[in-house]
Protein backbone atom coordinates (compact mmCIF):
# COMPACT_ATOMS: atom_id res chain seq x y z
CA UNK A 1 0.00 0.00 0.00
CA UNK A 2 2.81 2.40 0.95
CA UNK A 3 4.07 1.97 -2.67
CA UNK A 4 0.98 3.52 -4.29
CA UNK A 5 0.43 5.99 -2.08
CA UNK A 6 3.85 7.39 -1.51
CA UNK A 7 4.11 10.27 -3.94
CA UNK A 8 0.85 11.24 -2.44
CA UNK A 9 2.85 12.50 0.94
CA UNK A 10 4.07 16.03 -0.02
CA UNK A 11 -0.17 16.86 -0.55
CA UNK A 12 -0.47 15.37 2.90
CA UNK A 13 -2.36 12.58 1.73
CA UNK A 14 -0.86 9.77 3.73
CA UNK A 15 -4.12 6.75 3.37
CA UNK A 16 -6.32 5.43 1.35
CA UNK A 17 -9.11 6.29 3.97
CA UNK A 18 -7.89 10.68 3.73
CA UNK A 19 -9.64 10.17 -0.16
CA UNK A 20 -11.85 7.30 -0.48
CA UNK A 21 -15.45 8.15 -0.56
CA UNK A 22 -17.57 6.57 2.26
CA UNK A 23 -20.17 5.70 0.06
CA UNK A 24 -18.47 3.55 -2.15
CA UNK A 25 -18.77 0.85 0.13
CA UNK A 26 -18.68 -2.60 -1.55
CA UNK A 27 -17.39 -0.72 -4.79
CA UNK A 28 -13.91 0.56 -2.60
CA UNK A 29 -12.21 -2.95 -4.00
CA UNK A 30 -13.07 -1.81 -7.68
CA UNK A 31 -11.73 1.67 -7.29
CA UNK A 32 -8.08 0.02 -5.21
CA UNK A 33 -7.54 -1.97 -8.19
CA UNK A 34 -8.16 0.82 -10.81
CA UNK A 35 -6.08 3.32 -8.99
CA UNK A 36 -3.06 1.01 -8.67
CA UNK A 37 -2.99 0.56 -12.58
CA UNK A 38 -3.50 4.22 -13.37
CA UNK A 39 -0.37 4.88 -10.97
CA UNK A 40 1.29 2.99 -13.09
CA UNK A 41 0.16 4.81 -16.15
CA UNK A 42 1.25 7.95 -14.86
CA UNK A 43 4.82 6.52 -14.07
CA UNK A 44 5.31 5.42 -17.15
CA UNK A 45 3.72 9.29 -18.75
CA UNK A 46 6.16 10.31 -15.71
CA UNK A 47 2.93 12.69 -15.29
CA UNK A 48 2.14 14.46 -11.72
CA UNK A 49 -1.50 13.70 -9.82
CA UNK A 50 -3.09 17.21 -8.64
CA UNK A 51 -3.39 17.29 -5.43
CA UNK A 52 -6.90 18.15 -4.78
CA UNK A 53 -8.65 16.13 -2.57
CA UNK A 54 -12.12 16.73 -4.29
CA UNK A 55 -10.77 15.93 -7.61
CA UNK A 56 -9.22 12.35 -6.22
CA UNK A 57 -12.42 11.51 -4.72
CA UNK A 58 -14.84 12.01 -7.53
CA UNK A 59 -12.06 10.65 -10.08
CA UNK A 60 -12.51 7.36 -7.80
CA UNK A 61 -15.81 7.35 -7.66
CA UNK A 62 -17.01 8.24 -11.24
CA UNK A 63 -14.30 4.98 -11.85
CA UNK A 64 -16.78 2.62 -10.13
CA UNK A 65 -19.58 3.72 -11.94
CA UNK A 66 -18.11 3.98 -15.40
CA UNK A 67 -15.64 1.71 -16.68
CA UNK A 68 -15.58 4.20 -19.76
CA UNK A 69 -13.97 6.48 -17.85
CA UNK A 70 -11.70 4.47 -16.69
CA UNK A 71 -10.55 3.15 -19.56
CA UNK A 72 -10.24 6.48 -21.11
CA UNK A 73 -8.03 7.53 -18.13
CA UNK A 74 -5.86 4.63 -18.34
CA UNK A 75 -5.16 4.43 -22.08
CA UNK A 76 -4.93 8.18 -22.18
CA UNK A 77 -3.79 10.29 -18.47
CA UNK A 78 -2.20 13.36 -20.10
CA UNK A 79 -6.34 13.83 -21.72
CA UNK A 80 -7.79 13.54 -18.23
CA UNK A 81 -5.25 15.80 -16.12
CA UNK A 82 -5.87 18.46 -19.25
CA UNK A 83 -9.69 18.27 -18.61
CA UNK A 84 -8.85 18.70 -14.96
CA UNK A 85 -6.13 21.74 -15.46
CA UNK A 86 -8.41 23.50 -18.03
CA UNK A 87 -11.42 23.67 -15.87
CA UNK A 88 -13.15 21.94 -18.95
CA UNK A 89 -13.94 18.96 -16.48
CA UNK A 90 -15.95 20.72 -14.14
CA UNK A 91 -17.61 23.51 -16.69
CA UNK A 92 -21.12 23.89 -17.32
CA UNK A 93 -20.71 25.90 -20.60
CA UNK A 94 -18.29 23.62 -22.42
CA UNK A 95 -20.70 23.46 -24.76
CA UNK A 96 -20.32 26.65 -26.34
CA UNK A 97 -17.21 25.96 -26.86
CA UNK A 98 -18.17 23.10 -29.20
CA UNK A 99 -18.26 24.09 -32.35
CA UNK A 100 -15.00 26.72 -32.17
CA UNK A 101 -12.97 23.68 -30.94
CA UNK A 102 -13.34 22.13 -34.03
CA UNK A 103 -12.83 24.63 -35.93
CA UNK A 104 -9.38 24.48 -34.64
CA UNK A 105 -8.63 21.14 -35.70
CA UNK A 106 -7.41 20.53 -39.76
CA UNK A 107 -7.79 17.48 -41.10
CA UNK A 108 -6.46 17.05 -44.31
CA UNK A 109 -8.72 13.90 -45.39
CA UNK A 110 -11.34 11.70 -44.33
CA UNK A 111 -9.41 9.76 -42.01
CA UNK A 112 -8.19 12.66 -40.46
CA UNK A 113 -11.21 13.85 -39.92
CA UNK A 114 -12.54 10.52 -38.79
CA UNK A 115 -9.71 10.62 -36.08
CA UNK A 116 -10.27 13.92 -34.83
CA UNK A 117 -13.60 13.83 -34.28
CA UNK A 118 -13.25 10.58 -32.32
CA UNK A 119 -10.53 11.92 -30.25
CA UNK A 120 -13.28 14.95 -29.64
CA UNK A 121 -15.79 13.10 -28.63
CA UNK A 122 -13.85 10.60 -26.07
CA UNK A 123 -12.54 13.94 -24.13
CA UNK A 124 -16.06 15.40 -24.07
CA UNK A 125 -17.84 12.05 -23.54
CA UNK A 126 -15.67 11.60 -20.43
CA UNK A 127 -16.37 15.25 -19.27
CA UNK A 128 -20.04 14.89 -19.51
CA UNK A 129 -20.23 11.74 -17.62
CA UNK A 130 -17.74 13.04 -15.15
CA UNK A 131 -20.28 16.01 -14.60
CA UNK A 132 -23.01 13.23 -14.71
CA UNK A 133 -21.80 10.81 -12.45
CA UNK A 134 -20.88 13.53 -9.72
CA UNK A 135 -24.23 14.89 -9.77
CA UNK A 136 -22.65 18.54 -10.89
CA UNK A 137 -24.46 18.96 -13.72
CA UNK A 138 -28.83 18.11 -14.05
CA UNK A 139 -30.08 16.10 -16.26
CA UNK A 140 -31.33 18.52 -18.30
CA UNK A 141 -27.55 20.22 -18.63
CA UNK A 142 -26.61 16.61 -19.42
CA UNK A 143 -28.90 15.60 -21.90
CA UNK A 144 -28.55 18.81 -23.54
CA UNK A 145 -24.56 18.72 -23.42
CA UNK A 146 -25.13 15.35 -25.43
CA UNK A 147 -27.41 16.61 -28.19
CA UNK A 148 -24.93 20.12 -28.64
CA UNK A 149 -21.97 17.37 -29.06
CA UNK A 150 -23.94 15.57 -31.49
CA UNK A 151 -25.06 18.60 -33.67
CA UNK A 152 -21.52 20.08 -33.66
CA UNK A 153 -20.24 16.80 -34.70
CA UNK A 154 -22.53 16.63 -37.00
CA UNK A 155 -22.39 19.84 -38.31
CA UNK A 156 -18.40 19.93 -38.53
CA UNK A 157 -18.25 17.21 -40.46
CA UNK A 158 -21.06 17.80 -43.27
CA UNK A 159 -19.12 20.64 -43.66
CA UNK A 160 -15.34 19.13 -44.26
CA UNK A 161 -17.43 16.36 -46.34
CA UNK A 162 -19.76 19.43 -48.70
CA UNK A 163 -16.32 21.63 -49.49
CA UNK A 164 -14.55 18.61 -50.51
CA UNK A 165 -17.40 17.37 -52.57
CA UNK A 166 -18.14 20.87 -54.27
CA UNK A 167 -13.84 21.07 -54.95
CA UNK A 168 -14.72 17.73 -56.95
CA UNK A 169 -17.73 18.37 -58.60
CA UNK A 170 -18.61 21.56 -58.56
CA UNK A 171 -21.35 23.10 -56.65
CA UNK A 172 -25.31 22.58 -56.25
CA UNK A 173 -27.12 25.71 -56.60
CA UNK A 174 -30.95 27.09 -56.30
CA UNK A 175 -32.66 28.41 -59.17
CA UNK A 176 -31.59 32.03 -58.16
CA UNK A 177 -27.73 31.11 -58.08
CA UNK A 178 -27.52 30.38 -54.19
CA UNK A 179 -25.47 27.39 -53.20
CA UNK A 180 -27.33 24.63 -51.51
CA UNK A 181 -26.24 22.17 -48.73
CA UNK A 182 -27.71 19.11 -47.27
CA UNK A 183 -30.20 19.72 -44.76
CA UNK A 184 -29.44 16.91 -41.66
CA UNK A 185 -32.58 16.22 -39.70
CA UNK A 186 -32.60 14.99 -36.55
CA UNK A 187 -34.97 12.66 -35.39
CA UNK A 188 -36.36 11.55 -32.06
CA UNK A 189 -33.54 12.55 -28.91
CA UNK A 190 -31.65 13.97 -30.61
CA UNK A 191 -34.35 16.44 -32.29
CA UNK A 192 -35.47 17.00 -28.82
CA UNK A 193 -32.32 18.12 -27.37
CA UNK A 194 -32.72 14.96 -24.71
CA UNK A 195 -29.74 12.36 -25.96
CA UNK A 196 -28.89 9.96 -23.98
CA UNK A 197 -25.29 8.86 -23.17
CA UNK A 198 -24.49 6.22 -25.88
CA UNK A 199 -27.48 6.86 -27.79
CA UNK A 200 -27.72 6.33 -31.60
CA UNK A 201 -28.41 9.45 -33.98
CA UNK A 202 -31.84 8.85 -36.10
CA UNK A 203 -31.18 11.24 -38.97
CA UNK A 204 -33.13 12.06 -42.20
CA UNK A 205 -31.22 14.10 -45.13
CA UNK A 206 -32.82 16.12 -47.52
CA UNK A 207 -32.11 19.58 -50.39
CA UNK A 208 -34.40 21.56 -51.72
CA UNK A 209 -33.91 21.57 -55.29
CA UNK A 210 -32.74 18.84 -58.20
CA UNK A 211 -30.44 20.20 -61.09
CA UNK A 212 -27.22 18.95 -63.06
CA UNK A 213 -23.87 19.89 -61.61
CA UNK A 214 -22.05 21.25 -64.82
CA UNK A 215 -19.19 19.61 -65.94
CA UNK A 216 -18.63 16.81 -68.65
CA UNK A 217 -20.23 14.13 -66.39
CA UNK A 218 -23.33 15.99 -65.91
CA UNK A 219 -23.90 14.66 -62.08
CA UNK A 220 -27.24 15.33 -60.80
CA UNK A 221 -27.93 17.12 -57.16
CA UNK A 222 -29.08 14.19 -55.96
CA UNK A 223 -26.33 11.54 -56.74
CA UNK A 224 -23.80 14.36 -55.15
CA UNK A 225 -26.14 15.31 -51.96
CA UNK A 226 -25.89 11.04 -51.55
CA UNK A 227 -22.12 10.67 -51.47
CA UNK A 228 -22.56 13.34 -49.17
CA UNK A 229 -24.65 11.77 -46.85
CA UNK A 230 -22.74 8.16 -47.56
CA UNK A 231 -20.00 10.02 -46.21
CA UNK A 232 -21.19 11.61 -43.31
CA UNK A 233 -22.42 8.43 -42.36
CA UNK A 234 -19.15 6.73 -42.44
CA UNK A 235 -17.50 9.16 -40.77
CA UNK A 236 -19.73 9.54 -37.87
CA UNK A 237 -20.64 5.99 -37.38
CA UNK A 238 -17.73 3.29 -38.29
CA UNK A 239 -16.02 1.98 -35.67
CA UNK A 240 -12.37 2.25 -35.92
CA UNK A 241 -9.48 2.07 -33.64
CA UNK A 242 -10.04 5.31 -31.67
CA UNK A 243 -13.99 4.25 -31.56
CA UNK A 244 -16.67 6.37 -33.05
CA UNK A 245 -18.92 9.37 -33.04
CA UNK A 246 -22.16 8.23 -32.91
CA UNK A 247 -24.34 5.78 -34.27
CA UNK A 248 -26.07 6.23 -37.10
CA UNK A 249 -29.53 5.61 -37.76
CA UNK A 250 -31.50 6.65 -40.90
CA UNK A 251 -34.27 4.16 -41.11
CA UNK A 252 -37.06 6.66 -40.11
CA UNK A 253 -36.53 7.83 -43.85
CA UNK A 254 -39.63 7.77 -46.30
CA UNK A 255 -40.21 4.69 -47.31
CA UNK A 256 -37.37 3.31 -44.19
CA UNK A 257 -34.61 0.86 -45.96
CA UNK A 258 -35.88 0.70 -49.23
CA UNK A 259 -36.34 4.40 -49.43
CA UNK A 260 -34.00 6.80 -51.31
CA UNK A 261 -31.14 8.16 -48.82
CA UNK A 262 -31.40 12.08 -49.71
CA UNK A 263 -34.88 13.85 -51.40
CA UNK A 264 -35.81 16.61 -52.36
CA UNK A 265 -38.72 19.39 -50.44
CA UNK A 266 -40.78 18.31 -53.00
CA UNK A 267 -40.52 14.78 -52.43
CA UNK A 268 -41.09 14.90 -49.01
CA UNK A 269 -43.78 16.81 -49.00
CA UNK A 270 -45.51 14.52 -51.34
CA UNK A 271 -44.87 11.47 -49.40
CA UNK A 272 -45.57 12.94 -46.13
CA UNK A 273 -49.02 14.57 -47.93
CA UNK A 274 -49.74 10.86 -49.65
CA UNK A 275 -48.10 7.54 -48.33
CA UNK A 276 -46.51 8.25 -44.87
CA UNK A 277 -48.43 6.06 -42.02
CA UNK A 278 -49.59 7.42 -38.53
CA UNK A 279 -46.24 6.05 -36.80
CA UNK A 280 -44.37 8.52 -39.03
CA UNK A 281 -46.19 11.64 -37.16
CA UNK A 282 -45.36 10.39 -33.88
CA UNK A 283 -41.70 9.79 -35.24
CA UNK A 284 -41.64 13.78 -36.65
CA UNK A 285 -42.64 15.55 -33.26
CA UNK A 286 -39.29 16.25 -32.40
CA UNK A 287 -38.05 16.56 -36.02
CA UNK A 288 -35.25 19.47 -36.32
CA UNK A 289 -32.88 20.85 -38.32
CA UNK A 290 -29.62 19.65 -36.65
CA UNK A 291 -26.59 20.02 -39.21
CA UNK A 292 -26.17 21.26 -42.84
CA UNK A 293 -28.07 24.11 -43.77
CA UNK A 294 -30.00 25.44 -41.13
CA UNK A 295 -31.88 27.72 -42.27
CA UNK A 296 -33.36 25.51 -45.44
CA UNK A 297 -34.15 22.77 -42.85
CA UNK A 298 -36.30 25.42 -41.23
CA UNK A 299 -38.30 25.50 -44.06
CA UNK A 300 -38.26 21.98 -44.19
CA UNK A 301 -39.79 21.75 -41.20
CA UNK A 302 -42.40 24.67 -41.81
CA UNK A 303 -43.49 22.36 -44.60
CA UNK A 304 -43.97 18.92 -42.98
CA UNK A 305 -45.65 20.60 -40.11
CA UNK A 306 -49.20 20.43 -40.78
CA UNK A 307 -48.64 16.62 -41.47
CA UNK A 308 -47.66 16.01 -37.69
CA UNK A 309 -50.03 18.76 -36.07
CA UNK A 310 -53.74 18.42 -37.81
CA UNK A 311 -56.21 21.31 -37.66
CA UNK A 312 -58.87 19.26 -35.91
CA UNK A 313 -58.77 17.34 -32.93
CA UNK A 314 -57.56 13.90 -34.11
CA UNK A 315 -58.45 11.34 -31.67
CA UNK A 316 -57.85 8.51 -35.20
CA UNK A 317 -54.03 9.01 -33.05
CA UNK A 318 -54.80 7.97 -30.15
CA UNK A 319 -55.77 4.17 -31.27
CA UNK A 320 -52.43 4.81 -33.33
CA UNK A 321 -50.46 4.89 -30.49
CA UNK A 322 -52.58 2.82 -28.42
CA UNK A 323 -51.60 -0.04 -31.16
CA UNK A 324 -47.60 0.99 -31.33
CA UNK A 325 -47.25 0.35 -27.44
CA UNK A 326 -49.41 -2.64 -28.10
CA UNK A 327 -46.64 -3.79 -30.73
CA UNK A 328 -43.95 -3.01 -28.37
CA UNK A 329 -45.21 -4.30 -25.24
CA UNK A 330 -45.54 -7.89 -27.84
CA UNK A 331 -42.11 -7.58 -28.63
CA UNK A 332 -40.64 -6.89 -25.34
CA UNK A 333 -42.27 -9.99 -24.12
CA UNK A 334 -41.11 -11.89 -26.89
CA UNK A 335 -37.72 -11.14 -27.08
CA UNK A 336 -37.33 -11.32 -23.15
CA UNK A 337 -36.98 -7.51 -22.88
CA UNK A 338 -39.46 -6.94 -19.53
CA UNK A 339 -36.19 -5.33 -18.46
CA UNK A 340 -35.32 -2.61 -20.44
CA UNK A 341 -36.25 0.61 -18.82
CA UNK A 342 -37.35 2.24 -22.03
CA UNK A 343 -39.74 -0.25 -24.08
CA UNK A 344 -40.57 -1.94 -21.23
CA UNK A 345 -43.81 -1.71 -19.10
CA UNK A 346 -43.72 1.46 -17.31
CA UNK A 347 -40.71 2.94 -18.78
CA UNK A 348 -39.31 5.94 -20.83
CA UNK A 349 -41.59 5.38 -23.92
CA UNK A 350 -44.63 4.48 -21.89
CA UNK A 351 -43.90 8.46 -20.69
CA UNK A 352 -43.38 9.93 -23.87
CA UNK A 353 -46.73 8.08 -25.31
CA UNK A 354 -48.57 9.62 -22.82
CA UNK A 355 -47.16 12.97 -23.88
CA UNK A 356 -47.22 12.66 -26.99
CA UNK A 357 -50.94 11.62 -27.57
CA UNK A 358 -52.25 15.00 -26.50
CA UNK A 359 -49.81 16.67 -28.66
CA UNK A 360 -51.28 14.95 -31.61
CA UNK A 361 -54.61 14.46 -30.44
CA UNK A 362 -54.81 18.33 -30.00
CA UNK A 363 -51.34 20.20 -30.74
CA UNK A 364 -52.99 21.46 -34.36
CA UNK A 365 -55.35 23.64 -32.53
CA UNK A 366 -53.15 24.62 -29.05
CA UNK A 367 -49.49 25.53 -30.59
CA UNK A 368 -48.04 25.21 -26.43
CA UNK A 369 -48.39 21.60 -26.86
CA UNK A 370 -45.66 21.54 -30.19
CA UNK A 371 -43.01 21.20 -28.09
CA UNK A 372 -40.02 18.53 -28.56
CA UNK A 373 -39.15 18.04 -24.85
CA UNK A 374 -41.53 15.66 -23.02
CA UNK A 375 -41.14 17.94 -19.64
CA UNK A 376 -41.97 20.90 -21.19
CA UNK A 377 -45.29 19.40 -22.78
CA UNK A 378 -46.02 17.83 -19.61
CA UNK A 379 -45.57 21.08 -18.14
CA UNK A 380 -47.95 22.94 -20.55
CA UNK A 381 -50.62 19.34 -20.13
CA UNK A 382 -51.19 20.10 -16.12
CA UNK A 383 -51.08 24.51 -16.79
CA UNK A 384 -54.00 23.46 -19.52
CA UNK A 385 -55.41 20.69 -16.79
CA UNK A 386 -55.34 17.82 -19.42
CA UNK A 387 -54.19 16.01 -16.56
CA UNK A 388 -54.44 16.12 -12.85
CA UNK A 389 -51.25 17.83 -10.91
CA UNK A 390 -50.39 14.62 -9.09
CA UNK A 391 -49.99 12.52 -12.63
CA UNK A 392 -47.93 14.90 -14.08
CA UNK A 393 -45.60 15.15 -10.92
CA UNK A 394 -45.66 11.16 -11.36
CA UNK A 395 -44.83 11.19 -14.80
CA UNK A 396 -42.16 14.14 -14.58
CA UNK A 397 -40.50 12.12 -11.38
CA UNK A 398 -40.58 8.95 -13.15
CA UNK A 399 -38.85 9.93 -16.46
CA UNK A 400 -35.95 12.30 -14.66
CA UNK A 401 -35.14 9.39 -12.69
CA UNK A 402 -35.60 6.56 -15.60
CA UNK A 403 -33.12 8.45 -18.05
CA UNK A 404 -30.84 8.85 -14.77
CA UNK A 405 -30.99 5.21 -14.72
CA UNK A 406 -30.79 4.84 -18.64
CA UNK A 407 -27.78 7.21 -18.49
CA UNK A 408 -25.56 5.18 -16.14
CA UNK A 409 -26.66 1.82 -17.99
CA UNK A 410 -24.79 3.66 -21.35
CA UNK A 411 -22.09 5.35 -19.09
CA UNK A 412 -20.85 2.28 -17.96
CA UNK A 413 -19.17 0.63 -20.66
CA UNK A 414 -20.39 3.42 -23.09
CA UNK A 415 -22.76 0.73 -25.02
CA UNK A 416 -26.38 1.50 -26.14
CA UNK A 417 -28.47 -0.47 -23.48
CA UNK A 418 -31.39 -0.23 -21.89
CA UNK A 419 -31.89 -3.36 -20.06
CA UNK A 420 -31.14 -3.65 -16.61
CA UNK A 421 -27.41 -5.65 -15.96
CA UNK A 422 -27.76 -9.55 -14.71
CA UNK A 423 -24.01 -9.68 -13.21
CA UNK A 424 -23.31 -8.92 -9.92
CA UNK A 425 -20.46 -6.73 -10.58
CA UNK A 426 -22.05 -4.70 -13.07
CA UNK A 427 -24.83 -4.58 -11.31
CA UNK A 428 -23.03 -3.58 -8.19
CA UNK A 429 -21.12 -0.45 -10.22
CA UNK A 430 -24.76 0.83 -11.81
CA UNK A 431 -26.08 0.96 -7.99
CA UNK A 432 -23.32 2.67 -6.78
CA UNK A 433 -23.69 5.11 -9.61
CA UNK A 434 -27.21 5.62 -8.99
CA UNK A 435 -26.17 6.39 -5.41
CA UNK A 436 -27.39 3.03 -3.63
CA UNK A 437 -25.60 1.08 -1.95
CA UNK A 438 -26.40 -1.88 -3.26
CA UNK A 439 -28.31 -3.14 -6.25
CA UNK A 440 -31.24 -4.44 -4.26
CA UNK A 441 -32.32 -0.44 -3.12
CA UNK A 442 -31.76 0.30 -6.48
CA UNK A 443 -33.74 -2.27 -7.90
CA UNK A 444 -36.84 -1.34 -5.66
CA UNK A 445 -36.57 2.10 -6.61
CA UNK A 446 -36.64 1.31 -10.30
CA UNK A 447 -39.33 -1.12 -10.09
CA UNK A 448 -40.99 0.96 -8.06
CA UNK A 449 -41.10 4.02 -10.64
CA UNK A 450 -42.26 1.60 -13.14
CA UNK A 451 -45.46 0.79 -11.34
CA UNK A 452 -46.18 4.22 -10.43
CA UNK A 453 -45.78 5.26 -14.24
CA UNK A 454 -47.33 2.17 -15.66
CA UNK A 455 -50.32 2.79 -13.91
CA UNK A 456 -51.07 6.51 -15.18
CA UNK A 457 -50.45 4.67 -18.85
CA UNK A 458 -52.71 2.27 -18.32
CA UNK A 459 -55.32 4.92 -17.04
CA UNK A 460 -54.90 7.09 -19.75
CA UNK A 461 -54.82 4.13 -22.32
CA UNK A 462 -57.55 2.15 -21.42
CA UNK A 463 -56.72 -1.02 -22.80
CA UNK A 464 -59.03 -2.14 -26.02
CA UNK A 465 -59.40 -5.09 -25.26
CA UNK A 466 -62.07 -6.79 -22.41
CA UNK A 467 -60.05 -10.02 -22.97
CA UNK A 468 -56.96 -12.23 -24.53
CA UNK A 469 -59.01 -12.48 -27.72
CA UNK A 470 -59.07 -8.83 -28.59
CA UNK A 471 -55.28 -8.97 -28.62
CA UNK A 472 -55.14 -11.94 -30.69
CA UNK A 473 -57.08 -10.04 -33.94
CA UNK A 474 -54.68 -7.05 -33.74
CA UNK A 475 -51.63 -9.77 -33.02
CA UNK A 476 -52.81 -11.79 -36.54
CA UNK A 477 -53.42 -8.65 -38.62
CA UNK A 478 -50.42 -6.75 -37.80
CA UNK A 479 -48.24 -9.64 -38.19
CA UNK A 480 -45.91 -9.28 -35.67
CA UNK A 481 -45.57 -11.99 -33.57
CA UNK A 482 -43.49 -15.21 -33.94
CA UNK A 483 -45.24 -18.31 -36.03
CA UNK A 484 -45.63 -20.39 -33.08
CA UNK A 485 -47.97 -17.66 -31.51
CA UNK A 486 -49.71 -16.02 -34.55
CA UNK A 487 -51.16 -20.39 -35.27
CA UNK A 488 -51.88 -20.14 -31.42
CA UNK A 489 -54.17 -16.89 -31.49
CA UNK A 490 -55.63 -17.91 -34.55
CA UNK A 491 -57.15 -21.06 -33.44
CA UNK A 492 -58.29 -19.46 -30.14
CA UNK A 493 -60.18 -17.60 -31.97
CA UNK A 494 -61.70 -20.58 -33.49
CA UNK A 495 -60.01 -21.14 -36.71
CA UNK A 496 -59.35 -24.32 -37.59
CA UNK A 497 -56.35 -24.52 -40.71
CA UNK A 498 -53.92 -21.76 -38.97
CA UNK A 499 -51.61 -22.08 -42.17
CA UNK A 500 -54.10 -21.12 -44.54
CA UNK A 501 -55.73 -18.64 -42.91
CA UNK A 502 -51.82 -16.89 -42.12
CA UNK A 503 -50.84 -17.37 -45.72
CA UNK A 504 -54.31 -15.44 -47.00
CA UNK A 505 -54.05 -12.51 -44.45
CA UNK A 506 -50.40 -11.91 -45.30
CA UNK A 507 -51.17 -12.59 -49.09
CA UNK A 508 -54.39 -9.48 -48.48
CA UNK A 509 -51.71 -7.52 -46.79
CA UNK A 510 -49.40 -7.43 -49.53
CA UNK A 511 -51.41 -6.93 -52.01
CA UNK A 512 -51.11 -4.17 -55.05
CA UNK A 513 -54.93 -2.74 -53.48
CA UNK A 514 -53.33 -2.65 -49.92
CA UNK A 515 -49.86 -1.40 -50.37
CA UNK A 516 -51.29 1.90 -52.97
CA UNK A 517 -53.42 2.94 -49.75
CA UNK A 518 -52.81 6.15 -48.19
CA UNK A 519 -51.80 6.78 -44.77
CA UNK A 520 -55.82 7.72 -43.93
CA UNK A 521 -56.78 4.81 -45.40
CA UNK A 522 -54.43 2.56 -44.29
CA UNK A 523 -55.24 3.43 -40.76
CA UNK A 524 -58.68 3.20 -41.44
CA UNK A 525 -58.12 -0.24 -42.77
CA UNK A 526 -55.89 -1.19 -39.42
CA UNK A 527 -58.89 -0.46 -37.57
CA UNK A 528 -61.01 -2.82 -39.20
CA UNK A 529 -58.92 -5.94 -39.99
CA UNK A 530 -59.18 -7.16 -36.28
CA UNK A 531 -62.74 -6.24 -35.84
CA UNK A 532 -63.42 -8.36 -39.11
CA UNK A 533 -61.72 -11.37 -38.10
CA UNK A 534 -63.37 -11.28 -34.50
CA UNK A 535 -67.06 -11.37 -36.25
CA UNK A 536 -65.44 -14.40 -38.75
CA UNK A 537 -63.93 -16.37 -36.71
CA UNK A 538 -67.69 -17.47 -35.02
CA UNK A 539 -69.26 -18.60 -38.28
CA UNK A 540 -69.73 -22.14 -39.57
CA UNK A 541 -66.82 -22.04 -42.00
CA UNK A 542 -64.47 -19.74 -40.78
CA UNK A 543 -61.70 -20.36 -43.26
CA UNK A 544 -63.88 -19.51 -46.65
CA UNK A 545 -65.73 -16.78 -45.22
CA UNK A 546 -62.38 -15.24 -44.24
CA UNK A 547 -60.91 -15.52 -47.87
CA UNK A 548 -64.42 -13.99 -49.52
CA UNK A 549 -64.39 -11.28 -46.91
CA UNK A 550 -60.91 -10.48 -47.80
CA UNK A 551 -61.57 -10.43 -51.58
CA UNK A 552 -64.62 -8.15 -50.46
CA UNK A 553 -62.48 -6.00 -49.01
CA UNK A 554 -59.35 -6.07 -51.65
CA UNK A 555 -62.21 -4.62 -53.95
CA UNK A 556 -63.11 -1.76 -51.86
CA UNK A 557 -59.86 -0.99 -50.66
CA UNK A 558 -59.60 2.44 -52.77
CA UNK A 559 -62.56 3.72 -51.54
CA UNK A 560 -61.97 4.54 -47.34
CA UNK A 561 -65.28 5.58 -47.04
CA UNK A 562 -66.55 2.37 -47.27
CA UNK A 563 -63.95 1.04 -45.10
CA UNK A 564 -64.88 3.68 -42.44
CA UNK A 565 -68.65 2.63 -42.58
CA UNK A 566 -67.78 -1.48 -41.80
CA UNK A 567 -65.71 -0.41 -38.97
CA UNK A 568 -68.88 0.79 -37.44
CA UNK A 569 -70.80 -2.37 -38.66
CA UNK A 570 -68.46 -5.00 -39.71
CA UNK A 571 -71.13 -7.72 -39.49
CA UNK A 572 -72.19 -6.33 -42.89
CA UNK A 573 -69.11 -7.28 -44.96
CA UNK A 574 -69.39 -10.85 -43.22
CA UNK A 575 -72.79 -11.23 -44.10
CA UNK A 576 -72.23 -9.86 -47.85
CA UNK A 577 -69.10 -12.11 -48.13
Amino acid sequence: MSVYWSGWVEHGIRTPDAVFPADLGAGREIAELLWLRFQDRLQQEKLALPGDRQFIADLLRVWVASQFVADFSLRNPVALLDLYHSGDLVSAERSVAYSPCLRELSPVNEDGLMRDLRGFRNREMTRIAWRDITGSATLNQTLSDLSLLAEACLQFAHDFLYRSACSRWGTPLLGDGTPQQLIVLGMGKLGGGELNFSSDVDLIFAFEEEGVLKGKRGRSYNEFFIQVARQLIRVIDTVTADGFVFRVDVRLRPFGDSGPLVMTFDAMENYYQDQAREWERYAFIKARSVAGDLEAGARLEGILKPFVYRRYLDYGSFFELRKMRSRVERECIRDGTAENVKLGAGGIREIEFIGQVFQLIRGGRDRALQERSILKVLDVIEAKSLLPGTVVATLKNGYEFLRIVENRLQEYADRQVHELPVGEHEQLRIALGLGFADWQSAREQIDGIRRQVHQVFEQVFVSPKADNADGDWSLIWDGNGSLDELSQAVQRLGYQDSTQVLEDIDAFRSSVSVRKLAATGASVLDRLMPLLLRAVGVTPDPESTLRALLALVGSICSRQVYLALLVENPLRAVVAA
